[in-house]
This record gives structure tokens, C-alpha cells and sequence, in this order.
């Protein structure tokens, strides 16, 4: 009776360097198992997964399967390390073929006897063996790609933006700089996404834009033209930039550890001037809320366990967007808006220029911990004080979005324009609104703009 045979075949980069691709230990086993008179029953194939254990092998899986069912006699590879290159699964593998008195057999090694002393010993080096050089691959290509991007090298990979070779896509660069603009002006991701889907613009892979598909694209210091690697830029001016080095500070500063302004990346804003708002008696922020058994629109300082809201100003919302919406209009036609603007860049050019030195310390660090003059851990200390440095910068004013509009033209197109728009133009002239008590003597029927007190950007 013809022994029951089971070929199985992996692909890894080494064995195709040497042209063993799966086809080609394939054929190598059938011929070996025909030179043995072996019947085979299956083949089975693991299309470039890795044996480290890292990944789940699926046909692997199912040769245990056929192990345990005691379905087959013997194991067929071209090389053991085929099987493992992890000791722990190699240790598994052996009480298995144990228990079934599965054999196992190499086109390279021939049999390996697993029922022995001898035969467990040769399978034991052969893994450890098998798993150095996957310890040592591991090193080669974390060594590769450190220097890689220590010499300013293109990653490889298409990205959007940037073809493979790190030329510049002229449309999708575009797009990205119409991002840049919209976050920097304080626009909402997911009215950004919104607004290039309804264009019918597509992501890189023609899937919906979404929030975190932009903070990927904007946060990346590749579109500015630099090298980063975990987290540090290890070169500048790699390759052409799409926008300039002061843009994308200003943009990995807004888009910082996936938040926006302290809100979660992608929340759109509901309400127009929720936190603008400020209570006239504790200070707190007002929030949108109801009045009355009417359920009127208000809003209000919310009383909530544990804040210092005291729970006791509230302002019609509509009248009061209403009112704010016109302050910001007659803004628009002061001399003050250039002043505004002045001062905005100012407050950027002073980020920029310390993000820079606390980038350029990043990076002497990670050549120094690369030189073996510094340790890990005094690398590990340091990244993590000028992470906190960085992460301490004052959030500069958003970017003015503004056109020279006048009063006239911004109160035309208010009524379309998107929340999350409306409140970034606001942020760019009010500092906070103070609603203070409401005035007994109008009492709470008449809207009173006196209660507004605004604090304007200087």
C-alpha cells in the first residue's frame, strides 16, 4: 500500500532570490515523492506568508487539520524551514507528528526522524538555524530602511499625490493643497470629505474620502518634500515638494495625535457657537440646549456633575447667531482685519521656527542613538521631552481663508456656507462672546444684544 503523501510549499524572498519559488519546490517535491512511490493526497501552498509566526498560515492550518485526522503518513517539503523558523511551533509540531506518527521528509535533508532523539535534535538546529536568519533578515531590513531614510531615499510605494518614483501628480497635487488650505482655516474634516466626494474627486484607491484618509495625506511630511521614519524627519528637500515646510508644521500641529483644536479628528461641528459662547457668571462654556415646555432652541450653561458650570445663563440661539453673524460681517469692512491677519502670521512664524529646532534635536538624537553614542533608553527620554515640548506649543490661529470679502459679500454667501466654515471665519475675529445675566427689567421674552460682550482678536 502506497504511503499517503502531502506536499506543502511556502514562498519567502530568500527562496525566490534563489529562484525556489513555489512552483519550482513543487515540481521538486512531486518528483521525489514519485522516486518513493508515495501517493500524493494534497498540495497545499503558502503564497509569500512568512513562517516567523507572525502571520496566519492557512494551508498550514489545514496540514495540522489532515495531521490530526490522521489523513496522511507523510509531510512533504523542499527545505524544513518551509514548516518553521519559530521554535515554539516547531516544539508543536513535533508532539503532533508524534501523536499521528505523521513522518516528514525533505527534498534537501531527506527524512527526519521525529519519533528520535537524534531525528528531534536535527530539527531542533535546523529551526534554531532557521529562526536566526529570520532574526538576522528582520535586522537587514530594518537597517536598510533606517538608512534608507537617513540617505533621503523614496520609500517606493505609490502614495497619493506622488507616482512611485517620487514625481508629483499635478491633479491629485491639487487636491492636496486644497486640503492644507481648508484644514489650516479651520474647516471640518468631514465637511472637507464631503465636499471632494460630492465632486466626485477619488481617493488614491477610488474609495469615499473619509476623515482619516485626509489627516493621513496632511499630517505626512512627505508633501513637503522630506524623509521621516518613526516619526522623525531624517532628511529635508528630498524630493519636490507639493506644499512649503511652513504649511505642513502648521498642519502636523492641527492634526496632532488625531485630534483637531482639542476635538476628535472628523467631528463635524453641529452648533455655530458652542464653546465660542462663555457664561457671564462661572466662565464655563455654553453649550446648545432647550428652553421651556416650547422646547426653544437656547444656549446655555450646562450644569454638570463635577464642572465648575453653575447651569444659570441661557440665550436665544437664533437670535444670537443671528446677531454674532452680523458683528462678524461689519467686521469684515474694519481696518482691524489686517491687523488680525498680521498678527496671525506672526503666531505662525514663531511656531514654525520652534518646531523646527525641536524637530532638527529629534533628529540629532536618532543619528546619535545610530553612531552607538547614546542608548536606547537616553533616546527613548529624549524623544519623549521634545515630544512634549511640541505637543506644549500654543496652537497658532488658523490660516485667513478671506478674499478682501466685504461685509456684503461674506452675509450673501453665509446661508450656504458649511458650519464647520462659519466658525473658522468666527475664530479669526472673536476670541470668546461673554453672554452675561439677562436684564430684569427686558426680562426673558425681548432678545438683548447688550448681553453679548465680545473679545476680539488684537
Amino acid at each position: 500500500m502506497h504511503k499517503r503523501a502531502v506536499i506543502y510549499t511556502r514562498i519567502s524572498k530568500d527562496m525566490e532570490a534563489m529562484g525556489l519559488g513555489v512552483a519550482r519546490q513543487l515540481a521538486d517535491c512531486r518528483d521525489y515523492a514519485k522516486e518513493k512511490g508515495y501517493e500524493v493526497v494534497e498540495e497545499l501552498a503558502d503564497n509569500n506568508i512568512s513562517a516567523s509566526g507572525l502571520k496566519t498560515r492557512p494551508e498550514y492550518l489545514k496540514l495540522r487539520d489532515l495531521m490530526a485526522d490522521r489523513g496522511v503518513d507523510v509531510v512533504l517539503v523542499y527545505a524544513m524551514d518551509r514548516l518553521h523558523r519559530n521554535m515554539r511551533e516547531l516544539a508543536e509540531y513535533i508532539e503532533l507528528s508524534n501523536d499521528t506518527g505523521t513522518a516528514i521528509e525533505s527534498v534537501v535533508a531527506g527524512k527526519v526522524d521525529l519519533a528520535s532523539a537524534d531525528g528531534r535534535m536535527v530539527a531542533t538546529i535546523i529551526g534554531a538555524l532557521g529562526a536566526a536568519e529570520r532574526e538576522k533578515t528582520s535586522e537587514r531590513q530594518l537597517r536598510k530602511a533606517r538608512a534608507n531614510a537617513e540617505e533621503g531615499r523614496w520609500p517606493g510605494q505609490r502614495v497619493y499625490g506622488y507616482t512611485n518614483d517620487a514625481s508629483i501628480v499635478p491633479h491629485e497635487a491639487e487636491v492636496i493643497k486644497e486640503i492644507a488650505e481648508r484644514v489650516l482655516g479651520g474647516e471640518g474634516l468631514n465637511a472637507i470629505a464631503n465636499s471632494l466626494n460630492s465632486r466626485g474627486i477619488p481617493t488614491l484607491r477610488g474609495a469615499a474620502w473619509r476623515a482619516t484618509t485626509i489627516v493621513g495625506i496632511a499630517r505626512s511630511a512627505r508633501i513637503a518634500g522630506n524623509r521621516e521614519h518613526h516619526g522623525v524627519i531624517t532628511k529635508r528637500g528630498a524630493w519636490e515638494a507639493i506644499v512649503d515646510e511652513e504649511t505642513s508644521i502648521l498642519l502636523r500641529k492641527r492634526l496632532a495625535k488625531g485630534r483637531a483644536e482639542g476635538r476628535p479628528v472628523g467631528g463635524p461641528r453641529k452648533h455655530l457657537l458652542s464653546g465660542l459662547l462663555v457664561c457671564g457668571k462661572c466662565g464655563g462654556p455654553l453649550q446648545r440646549g432647550f428652553a421651556g415646555t416650547a422646547r426653544t432652541p437656547v444656549y446655555r450653561c450646562g450644569k454638570n456633575e463635577g464642572s465648575r458650570s453653575c447651569g444659570r445663563i441661557s440665550i436665544n440661539l437664533k437670535a444670537t447667531e443671528d446677531f454674532v453673524a452680523s458683528a462678524l460681517f461689519a467686521a469684515f469692512d474694519r481696518a482691524i482685519e489686517q491687523q488680525q491677519e498680521d498678527a496671525g502670521e506672526a503666531e505662525r512664524a514663531r511656531y514654525v521656527a520652534e518646531s523646527k529646532r525641536l524637530e532638527e534635536r529629534k533628529a540629532q538624537l536618532t543619528k546619535l542613538f545610530v553612531a552607538d553614542e547614546i542608548d536606547e533608553d537616553a533616546l527613548t527620554t529624549g524623544l519623549k521631552a521634545i515630544r512634549e515640548q511640541l505637543e506644549a506649543l500654543p496652537q497658532p490661529r488658523p490660516k485667513s481663508t478671506r478674499q478682501r470679502q466685504t461685509g456684503a459679500e461674506l452675509a450673501a454667501a453665509w446661508p450656504e456656507m458649511e458650519t464647520s466654515v462659519k466658525r473658522a471665519l468666527l475664530d479669526q475675529v472673536f476670541v470668546k462672546i461673554t453672554v452675561t445675566p439677562r436684564n430684569i427689567v427686558t426680562g426673558a421674552k425681548v432678545f438683548d444684544e447688550t448681553r453679548l460682550v465680545p473679545e476680539w482678536r488684537s
